[in-house]
């Protein structure tokens, strides 16, 4: 499975995380022409899916279905960027500071928690009966 290799290979997800938050950092500094706030569907998925991807590398990379007590630290690290983000945004020309486009990137972060932690109950049922099956 490939979440099992990418957790037995923890660098890899994690190098992922970086070089995706990396892009967004990037991202947000483009300067746009535009005059009026543009919220399409192309920003509403962006969003989402970035911070989706983001936190989604960084829970498989770092919790590894083992250290449950950094998922808090975790998901309150991508909120914060996320929140970073949209300040930096405000600073770049053309840019703007948007609560809506937060909310968009929280419920990607919060979709890749539920994700995630559903992905490792799956895993850990699949893996309860291949032992009792094995007994």
């Amino acid at each position: 499975n490939m979440i099992t290799l990418l957790e037995k290979h923890s660098k890899i997800p994690v190098t992922i995380a970086i070089v995706i938050a990396i892009a967004i950092f990037y991202v947000s500094s483009i300067k746009i022409e535009q005059t009026e706030n543009y919220v399409g569907s192309n920003a509403i998925i962006y969003h989402f899916s970035i911070f989706f991807l983001l936190s989604f590398f960084m829970l498989i990379g770092i919790v590894k279905r083992k250290k449950f007590r950094f998922i808090p630290i975790i998901i309150s690290i991508a909120i914060i960027y996320a929140a970073l983000d949209e300040l930096h945004q405000y600073f770049v020309p053309g840019r703007y500071c948007s609560f809506t486009d937060f909310l968009i990137d929280m419920i990607g972060i919060l979709t890749a928690l539920g994700l995630y932690l559903m992905l490792i109950k799956y895993q850990n049922l699949k893996t309860r009966k291949n032992i009792s099956v094995n007994e």
